[in-house]
């Protein structure tokens, strides 16, 4: 049987096993997730896995160029910080990877997920913290990430006698 869609305890896409023929005939072949191993379905599977291999190594090769671009770059990231100079709320990787995208030029139109940022530890204050890209299970890029003090000017709030108006009875309806 060749393998149409991975399937847990079983096997990925593309993969050739053997299985009992009830398996085959009464689920795997109906539910299209497996077709036959005849010598046609062979021959276009064995194309099928060139052009998949090729594919792979080309996406991999990106993947090491984009890895070789961003290797050793250094990030800013401004946060709120309070008073004894630690931070709000820890840096979050979501937070981590909008500043990849706004900061590096080659990932803007790349699609990053949390998984492919590796922390070593819970960021809570302002400093200099490494942290690990990795777009791929093989691949891995270094960056710094500089976090920085940025406070908001607090705007100051004049209460005039004006403004705390006791609610008068005719507009209280309870």
């Amino acid at each position: 049987m060749i393998l149409q869609k991975d399937w847990p305890n079983l096997g990925k896409q593309g993969e050739v096993k053997i299985v009992k023929m009830g398996f085959a005939k009464n689920f795997l072949i109906p539910q299209k997730i497996a077709i036959l191993g005849t010598p046609q379905n062979l021959k276009k599977w064995e194309a099928t896995q060139i052009k998949l291999q090729e594919e792979a190594e080309k996406s991999l090769e990106q993947l090491r160029k984009l890895a070789q671009a961003i290797n050793n770059h250094k990030l800013i990231l401004q946060k709120e910080v309070k008073e004894d100079g630690n931070l709000f709320a820890e840096v979050r990787k979501l937070e981590i990877i909008n500043a990849l995208k706004e900061q590096i030029p080659a990932l803007k139109n790349v699609e990053l997920s949390k998984e492919q940022i590796d922390l070593k530890e819970k960021i809570k204050k302002t400093g200099t913290f490494e942290i690990i890209f990795k777009p791929h299970k093989n691949i891995e890029a270094h960056l710094q990430l500089l976090i920085e003090a940025h406070k908001k000017a607090k705007q100051a709030t004049k209460t005039t006698k004006s403004s705390q108006k006791k609610p008068s009875a005719k507009n209280n309806y309870f």
